[in-house]
């Protein structure tokens, strides 16, 4: 199967999704000879309330990953790059990331918003871990989603901070419970309280906060502020320094009860009692005949 207009051809590799309102296809972006993926939208009520709205991100030259927008029989049909390299959520669970690679990974996100001059709602579906791509080399990438696209006017800036929020401590969560990167909260608050005048800003604060979370100590890191993590810690040590004592035990005990044991194979069998009688009848030694 090949999707095409009136210039271009996307062959169809596979089908990734398709209900009432869209398709979505995997396919080869000859152009660009790379995969990209077309999103059909079939829905007439999208299309109206919508279109003028792709078509003008469609002329967005700094937002490359939008590809193509055209007419495709009654539908509407999208093309945008393939992500590449492994959804945030599922990199963090797998893998351990140090604190100044996630910071990387927040940082280069910032700058593909820039770069790509991305419209609010865009990026507000962008920024959902699942559609968060990162690789090896922590170059970032994103899976466009259409949900909530017949309201693509109504996203602001605003809307964009809360989604960056919940990344942010989606990214940080182990330090933000121990509460040991205070600079981060500072940031995450800000990010509620105020409202950036645009990418640039926000891009500039967050340089700030990772300045000031690098300037950390180790021992700063190391050293849950929470009660509930220092409890945690003290059990820790105490159960370490429990084991170490239950590991000695168990070998003074074995030694112990080898020395027991050899002691009792030193000394002469003790002679066997033989029993002769039982009450008033004599068993030995037998009687002899005729008595």
């Amino acid at each position: 199967m090949v999707i095409q207009t009136a210039k271009k051809q996307y062959p169809v590799i596979g089908y990734l999704e398709q209900d009432g309102q869209r398709d979505v296809f995997l396919c080869e972006n000859i152009d660009r000879q790379s995969r990209c993926l077309l999103v059909r939208i079939k829905d007439q009520r999208l299309i109206s309330a919508a279109v003028e709205f792709l078509y003008e991100q469609a002329a967005n030259q700094a937002f490359t990953d939008f590809q193509d927008c055209f007419v495709n029989g009654e539908a509407l049909a999208l093309v945008f790059a393939c992500p590449k390299g492994q959804e945030l959520e599922e990199k963090l669970k797998g893998e351990y990331s140090s604190l100044n690679e996630r910071l990387e990974i927040v940082k280069k996100t910032l700058e593909r918003l820039i770069l790509l001059d991305m419209p609010c709602f865009f990026a507000c579906r962008s920024l959902e871990a699942s559609n968060l791509f990162v690789t090896r080399s922590l170059d970032i990438s994103f899976r466009y989603d259409l949900e909530g696209i017949e309201n693509n006017r109504a996203y602001s800036m605003k809307d964009v901070q809360a989604c960056f929020k919940e990344t942010a401590k989606l990214v940080f969560k182990e330090e933000l419970k121990k509460e040991v990167i205070p600079p981060m909260e500072v940031f995450l608050e800000l990010l509620s309280q105020k409202e950036y005048s645009g990418y640039l800003e926000l891009y500039r604060s967050f340089l700030f906060t990772e300045e000031q979370v690098l300037a950390l100590s180790k021992q700063e890191l190391e050293i849950p502020k929470t009660w509930l993590f220092r409890l945690w810690d003290r059990i820790k040590k105490w159960l370490k320094s429990l084991k170490r004592i239950l590991v000695v035990g168990v070998l003074l005990a074995g030694l112990l009860y080898m020395l027991w044991t050899l002691d009792r194979l030193s000394k002469p069998a003790a002679s066997a009692k033989v029993v002769n009688q039982i009450g008033t009848l004599k068993i030995w030694p037998p009687s002899q005949a005729g008595e």
